[in-house]
């Protein structure tokens, strides 16, 4: 009679699954890879009576099937320098990008706030009128922020409060 897969059995195979380094998976590949972890070759009915080892197989051999094939080596050594450049660049720029959106968003978030915009006021269609009048208010510059300085008190305000 054979004997039943523990946790630590089935842990193994599903690694063993996961860590696949080949472009094709068979069940069949697997009970014979799966000799390491059990010491004898299990079915492929045995493997496969276990969601866990099954679940595995189905999500490893739908992303060997999804993966890009291997991609074609540049010609030299100096072209693969330069396409490595510019992917580098390209990356820079991505991520100054991303930081201008997000100071942008911030300033865009900060006036909508003041303005005292609600979710509902996003809702409405605004006339051409109004967007251009909402674009000057949203993206107005953002206010200086006093960080403590008392340098400068503006004259409506008593020192003393301070």
């Amino acid at each position: 009679m054979a004997r039943s897969f523990t946790k630590r059995d089935i842990d193994g195979i599903f690694r063993i699954i996961q860590t696949w380094p080949y472009d094709k998976l068979t069940w069949s590949d697997i009970c014979k890879a799966s000799k390491r972890v059990l010491g004898f070759v299990p079915t492929r009915q045995a493997l496969n009576g276990h969601e866990i080892i099954k679940d595995a197989y189905i999500d490893k051999k739908q992303q060997l099937k999804n993966t890009v094939k291997k991609t074609k080596l540049p010609s030299s050594l100096a072209a693969a320098a330069l396409r490595l450049q510019s992917l580098r660049d390209e990356n820079e720029r991505i991520k100054a990008e991303n930081i201008r959106l997000q100071d942008l968003l911030d300033v865009v978030c900060y006036n909508a706030y003041t303005l005292g915009f609600k979710d509902q006021d996003l809702t409405i269609t605004p006339s051409n009128k109004d967007i251009s009048i909402f674009k000057q208010q949203i993206l107005k510059e953002l206010p200086r922020v006093d960080r403590g300085r008392h340098d400068h008190i503006p004259p409506t305000v008593d020192s003393r409060c301070l």
